[in-house]
């Protein structure tokens, strides 16, 4: 038995059941939505849905029987109404059997009516159908044929006249919808209003959340600087864009051949735009003379060289560039040093008072009645060893918390039983314990815990480690999630920053980075840099070809459409030699189109991975995007960027590679990447690589750059200073070079550890040293510093300060311009 989709009753329009309405709205809705992204998916997703709510929101009015829809039939409303979505957003026209599909959907949403002659008299249009019409962009081109003393819009003769073609004329109404299919604008008909508009993209996105797996397009384009309103990502488009996909937006035109698209863009290296950005994406590969060598438009060119493509195109791909599918990850632990610290400089004091004062009074308490004493100490000889503990891991335990709350409950309860001065002491230590709970409470928050925070440079607080990763697979590596990264277990690193806090003109407001490195990238240099077969070795690009299946993809359906309409004509007439010829034909060319579709990535199964990394036979290695130093190296600095101004911090600092990494290896490639620091550089680091030469640094002239490692004469700026130049560049900040603080300068009397390292600070010697007394393990020891100016506390770096600077996305690829770190910067330093 054939489906009944009609679910109101005849008779049901005066009392519409409002439940079956919105059954009605959805069955049509899932429709139309449907066939929307199947027929046009360059129209994007969500515009897709927009549009079949669009449809169903204006059929529900005419099945309601609205003013100005009490006339419609329901293919007028999908004529009038549901025509931006069906019939020219998509690719196709509504024919064949896209048109039948969706008449299924309608017919789900009305019985069949009775027409009410509403085409007989012309005084009979009503000013909301009058104005749908004027609003039908294919009115316009109907308009646009007729004489030229009848071209006005407004003539009630042609506004009759054409809904008169409209309902008996579906030949004549074809032949408008295909020749509005070569238009390019796609405009919303007065029923969108703004409030509408976000009840359908909040719909949407309920919807794709509950069910992700249906959709195949996130839901909500990457807006790449703009302001539009965007749901919150966990990726880097949270804080980066696309030069290249602003550049393409601004100035592309919206249909090209291929060879006028590559002329467009390699027309952008000139205006700021990287190569690796759109290598990539896929789009274009250049060789080293700036020649197109490959990717999409290189190869649509040889083979389709006049396909059109169109804009929307090209932006779709640069904007599923998979750099911009990045996640950035933070490693932190639950307390740091200072926090502790601020518990731990009186507590011990105030706890070996409480226990002296306690042992004294077991003296003077009966035998039985001396066990809660004895427990009570016991409490806290272990809540001091706990704290301890705190100190080491720099986190707490559910256990741990217990027993604070406990022991200071004990307290609590044994004030009444003191005398006055007892209850002084114990006063005091019980204000320690309600820090101390604050503290473990903190401590027991849940975080990725950082791995390598025993090797980092002298000074700070607060160590954290960030990595960015790709989080999926990438077909043809030679494991599609291989891990590399000898540092985090997070899949295809990108490139990780390690950092902590100090201070430059008040105390905690600088970001100092020890490290940054990519451990991919460095990898992948290593076996390019070792390999010596004959011809060059390619970097293969998994997710290339996305242009070309969807260019293929419009002209299939374009050939489809001309099919059907053939197809049409057959079922009322025999077809004529040159129209059975010409459906042969495209029968023919839509085989070929279909047999030219890219595997993509997100069709290939883990069973499909193909190893090419590093391969001499086939000539590739593994794909990684942004794997060029400086670009991986400015990613990582611009994650640290984002987190500074979430988080108030004003300064980014860089340590040179004498402050800590210079006693690593690959001292040459280290000096190279950081630079030197201001500081007079110690006996060890003077001599160069050759053992000769000599440069101290005494006057700071080498910061931020590196020594020829042959000669000892200072070369260039290094990779990191340089980077930061460029950012600074691009976000009107500036690079200044600053004495970066190890511990607070308002805290003069220092501990540091057995290593040498400052670890803490106290406003009065006093304070200082009634810590000490308590360190019954001797593990700490007392540093006076009380000269602003002693070089035992801080170290002179290069300094990316990011007062007033500009707040919105930066760039992920574009370098920015070069900036040169001003003489008056280094006065206040050098004289």
């Amino acid at each position: 038995m054939a489906e009944n989709n009609t679910i109101l009753d005849y008779g049901e329009i005066e009392n519409l059941d409002e439940a079956k309405l919105q059954e009605a709205k959805k069955k049509f809705q899932d429709t139309t939505y449907t066939l929307l992204r199947d027929t046009a998916p360059i129209t994007g997703e969500l515009q897709s849905y927009k549009y079949a709510m669009q449809d169903a929101e204006a059929l529900a009015k005419a099945a309601r029987g609205e003013e100005g829809y009490d006339d419609m039939t329901p293919l007028e409303a999908l004529g009038y109404v549901g025509l931006t979505g069906l019939g020219v957003a998509g690719m196709v026209p509504i024919v064949g059997p896209y048109f039948r599909r969706a008449a299924s959907g309608i017919r789900a949403m009305m019985p069949k009516r009775r027409t009410q002659g509403i085409y007989e008299a012309s005084e009979r249009i009503t000013p909301q159908l009058r104005e749908a019409i004027l609003n039908d962009p294919r009115y316009q081109i109907f308009v646009d044929g007729l004489p030229e003393y009848r071209q006005d819009l407004n003539l009630p003769e042609n506004i009759a006249e054409f809904r008169s073609i409209f309902r008996n004329n579906p030949e004549r109404m074809a032949e408008f919808n295909l020749a509005y299919n070569t238009r390019t604008s796609v405009k919303n008909t007065p029923l969108m209003t703004e409030r509408s508009m976000k009840v359908i993209e909040d719909d949407f996105n309920a919807k794709k959340i509950k069910n992700s797996k249906a959709l195949t397009v996130q839901a909500a384009p990457l807006s790449f600087g703009k302001s539009q309103r965007q749901l919150r990502v966990d990726n880097i488009t949270e804080f980066m864009g696309s030069a290249a996909w602003d550049y393409v937006k601004k100035g592309g035109n919206e249909f090209a051949k291929p060879a006028q698209w590559m002329g467009f863009m390699k027309g952008s290296l000139n205006k700021g735009i990287k190569a690796e950005e759109l290598e990539d994406a896929g789009l274009l590969i250049f060789n080293k003379k700036g020649e197109p060598v490959g990717g999409d438009l290189f190869e649509l060119s040889k083979k389709y060289p006049n396909m059109r493509i169109s804009k929307a195109e090209v932006l779709s791909v640069l904007e599923t560039n998979p750099a911009y599918k990045t996640k950035v990850k933070d490693y932190s632990f639950p307390l740091n040093e200072a926090e502790i610290l601020n518990v731990n400089k009186t507590f011990r004091l105030f706890n070996d008072d409480v226990q002296r004062m306690l042992n004294d009074k077991i003296l003077d308490t009966p035998v039985g009645q001396r066990q809660p004493l004895k427990n009570l100490i016991t409490s806290l000889n272990a809540d001091a060893k706990n704290l301890t503990a705190i100190n080491q891991k720099f986190s707490a335990s559910q256990v741990q918390l217990d027993q604070v709350i406990d022991t200071k409950q004990r307290l609590i309860d044994l004030l009444p039983t003191l005398k006055d001065n007892e209850k002084l002491i114990v006063r005091n230590l019980i204000s320690d314990y309600d820090k101390y709970e604050v503290l473990a409470r903190k401590g027991m928050a849940k975080t990725n815990m950082p791995k390598h925070k025993s090797v980092f440079n002298d000074g700070g607080y607060d160590y954290r480690e960030k990595v960015v990763y790709l989080d999926e697979a990438i077909p043809g590596n030679e494991s599609a999630k291989k891990i590399y990264s000898p540092h985090f277990n997070d899949p295809n690193p990108i490139a990780h920053i390690r950092y902590n806090t100090r201070g430059v003109d008040n105390y905690g407001d600088t970001y100092y980075i020890g490290e940054i490195q990519s451990d991919t990238g460095q990898s992948i240099s290593k076996k390019l840099m070792r390999y010596d077969g004959d011809k060059p070795l390619v970097r293969n690009n998994p997710f290339k070809n996305k242009i070309i299946n969807s260019t293929l993809k419009r002209e299939i359906n374009e050939k489809i459409a001309e099919i059907n309409k053939l197809t049409d004509i057959a079922n009322e007439r025999p077809l004529a030699p040159p129209e059975f010829k010409r459906l042969t034909e495209l029968q023919k060319e839509k085989k070929i189109l279909e047999s030219n579709f890219q595997i993509r990535p997100s069709q290939v199964t883990g069973n499909e991975y193909y190893g090419q990394s590093f391969s001499q036979k086939d000539g590739t290695y593994d794909f990684y995007p942004m794997m060029k130093e400086a670009t991986w190296t400015k990613l990582a600095l611009k994650s640290l960027i984002q987190d500074a101004r979430k988080n108030n911090i004003r300064y980014i600092a860089i340590g040179g590679a004498d402050d800590y990494n210079f006693s690593q290896n690959y001292k040459k490639k280290i000096e190279q990447y950081y630079g030197l620091s201001g500081n007079k550089l110690k006996p060890s680091y003077q001599k160069t690589g050759d053992g000769t030469s000599k440069f101290d640094n005494k006057d700071g002239r080498g910061v931020g750059k590196y020594r020829n490692w042959e000669t000892g004469k200072l070369q260039s700026k290094a990779v990191v200073p340089k980077a930061m130049e460029e950012i600074a560049k691009e976000l009107n900040a500036k690079v200044v070079v600053k004495k970066v603080m190890k511990s607070d300068i308002n805290k003069p009397y220092k501990i540091q550890d057995s290593d040498g390292k400052i670890v803490g600070a106290f406003s009065s010697k006093a304070e200082r040293d009634n810590f000490l007394n308590i360190d019954k393990n001797n593990f700490y020891e007392g540093v006076d510093i009380t000269d602003i100016d002693d070089p035992r506390n801080y170290n002179i770096n290069v300094v990316l300060d990011l007062a007033g600077s500009n707040t919105g996305r930066m760039k992920a690829y574009k370098l920015g311009g070069l900036v040169e770190v001003k003489r008056e910067y280094f006065a206040p330093l050098f004289g």
